[in-house]
């Protein structure tokens, strides 16, 4: 992906930003000397308006940080369409940039020899002159930035838009849309995550659970009834999973699969909940009209429960599980098994 905004053009607004707000403090700490209360009114204006300019600058770096334009640029291609499309034109308010800071860098000095002219010069008189050279210079500032905020405007709702869109995106990618679980690609995130953290996140089990015959269901009932057993299945999972801590985690693993992650959970403590879950959806009792009969689904889950052992990887944890879950279907289905 090409880089839509240079680091050093982003350098360069952040370093006229330091330099104006030096100038706003140096003269704000001036005196107006003979010039009077006109040029003390002019002064405080003078400083107001780098301040504005200040905080423009700075809030228009935040906005195009890189670490966040890359980020989004990781989510979406628009996003860098857009970035690319502002790159010329913060390239050229860079260049002037330039130009005006050393002028800018010219007024501190000058400043500078002001504050410290001996007692009876005419301190007003060359603060004036200082003063609306500043002016002038703020005043070319403004007038770059004025063409360039409407862009910035656009820019800025075209990122809320495409913020609200991979909002949505991250939702549907999150969940399942079948069982409205987390789904697989959230699950992989949640392990890799957790065990990275190794045993600082204490003890905790991963429940790999399977639903059992969910093929013979399909073939006597067919698959509309399959996907309705599959989202009861999720719904009595949720209600008998402890469900203490937020760290506790359910997702459908795939097919006919779901994991349960017990967070703080020794092995007997994450076998008490398998067994909890095992003996809620079999006893879960579901109807639906087949033809024209009303039907009764019934059906039963194998759990296989391992716990995290320290140097874990998220295969290693998976394939206890999955050994354990066959242990459970090989002595009769509808069992809780440890590995």
């Amino acid at each position: 992906m090409a880089e839509a905004i240079e680091s050093s053009e982003l350098a360069g607004l952040a370093d006229l930003a330091e330099t104006l707000e030096s100038m706003g403090k140096t003269l704000a700490g001036v005196a107006p000397g003979a010039g009077g209360e006109k040029a003390a009114r002019t002064l405080e204006r003078c400083v107001a308006s780098i301040d504005s300019v200040t905080n423009a600058l700075r809030t228009l770096g935040r906005l195009f940080d890189p670490a966040g334009a890359q980020e989004f640029g990781k989510e979406s291609q628009s996003f860098s369409s857009l970035a690319v499309k502002l790159s010329d034109r913060i390239a050229d308010l860079a260049e002037a940039n330039e130009r005006i800071e050393a002028r800018l860098e010219e007024q501190v000095e000058r400043l500078d020899r002001i504050v410290e002219l001996p007692p009876g010069e005419d301190v007003g008189a060359h603060l004036r002159s200082s003063v609306a050279s500043v002016r002038e210079v703020t005043g070319e500032i403004r007038q770059n930035l004025h063409a360039f905020s409407r862009e910035i405007e656009v820019a800025h709702q075209g990122i809320a838009e495409l913020d609200r869109e991979l909002h949505e995106t991250r939702k549907k990618v999150a969940y399942d849309s079948l069982t409205r679980l987390q789904s697989r690609a959230a699950l992989d995130g949640f392990l890799d995550r957790a065990v990275r953290q190794g045993d600082a996140a204490g003890p905790w089990c991963l429940l790999l659970v399977d639903i059992d015959e969910l093929k013979r269901v399909n073939d006597t009932h067919g698959h509309l009834v399959g996907d309705a057993l599959l989202y009861n299945v999720a719904r009595v999972l949720e209600r008998s999973a402890r469900g203490k801590s937020d760290t506790d985690f359910l997702a459908r693993y795939g097919g006919d699969e779901f994991v349960v992650v017990i967070a703080q959970a020794t092995l007997e403590e994450a076998a008490t909940v398998a067994e909890r879950l095992r003996s809620s959806v079999a006893s879960a009792r579901w109807q639906h009209l087949a033809g024209r009969a009303e039907t009764v689904i019934k059906t039963t889950v194998s759990i296989g429960v391992t716990p995290y052992r320290s140097g874990d990887a998220v295969a290693d944890l998976l394939a206890r599980a999955d050994r354990a879950l066959y242990e459970a279907k090989r002595a009769g289905r509808n069992r809780v098994a440890l590995g």
